[in-house]
C-alpha cells in the first residue's frame, strides 16, 4: 500500500491542489493569472490556494537547472555504514559540521539499507574532483564508518532514459491519495 506523507500537513488536497502543483512543477514562475486561466479556475482561487500550500509546507520554490550545462560531470551517490559501537549522536554532529564545508554537497542523510547507513548526492566538475572528495570523505569519517563506497553518475551519458524532473511526481501524489481514500 502507498502511504501519503503529503496528507501529514493537511487532511486531503483538492483537485485544484493538484493542478496547481502540477502546473508549478512544469514552470514555478508562472502567474497566479495564467495558472488560473490554464487549470479553468479563477485568478483569486489559485492565490488562496498557492497561498495555503506554502503555508503548510507543501510548496517550495527551486529551479533544477541543467547540471551539465553548468560545467558538472559527476554525480555521486556514496553510501557509508556507521561502525559498531560509535555514538549515534556525535556521528550525526560531525557528519553535519563536514557538510557545511561542502557546498557540492546537496543532499546527506541517515538510512537503511543494503547494510548502510548514510547517504550523500553531491555533484561534481570532473572525476578527479569527485576522487578528491572521496579522499576527504574517508579522512573525515574514517573513524566513524567502516564501508564507503559511492555509485557515480556520468551527466555526458549518451543514455539518460528519463532526466531530473518533477513533472510527473503529481500524478504519484494523487495515486498515494486515492489509496489512502
Amino acid at each position: 500500500m502507498l502511504h501519503a506523507p503529503i496528507l501529514c500537513a493537511m487532511k486531503r488536497l483538492k483537485d485544484v491542489d493538484y493542478k496547481i502543483l502540477s502546473e508549478l512543477f512544469k514552470n514555478a514562475r508562472i502567474s497566479d493569472r495564467q495558472l488560473a486561466k490554464r487549470i479553468n479556475v479563477s485568478q483569486p482561487t489559485v492565490s488562496r490556494r498557492r497561498v495555503m500550500l506554502e503555508k503548510n509546507g507543501l510548496l517550495d520554490y527551486s529551479a533544477i537547472p541543467n547540471l551539465e550545462k553548468l560545467g558538472l560531470e559527476i554525480v555521486a551517490f556514496t553510501f557509508a555504514q556507521v561502525k559498531e559501537g560509535n555514538l549515534r549522536r556525535e556521528i550525526e554532529q560531525k557528519i553535519t559540521d563536514f557538510y557545511k564545508t561542502c557546498p557540492n554537497v546537496v543532499f546527506a542523510t541517515g538510512g537503511r539499507g543494503l547494510g548502510l547507513d548514510i547517504v550523500t548526492i553531491s555533484l561534481h566538475g570532473s572525476y578527479s574532483e569527485y576522487a578528491e572528495f572521496a579522499r576527504e570523505l574517508k579522512a573525515e569519517w574514517g573513524g566513524y564508518v567502516g564501508k564507503q563506497d559511492s555509485f557515480i553518475i556520468s551527466l555526458k551519458s549518451d543514455v539518460v532514459p528519463k532526466s531530473l524532473t518533477f513533472r510527473d511526481l503529481i500524478e504519484y501524489l494523487k495515486k498515494m491519495q486515492e489509496n489512502e481514500g
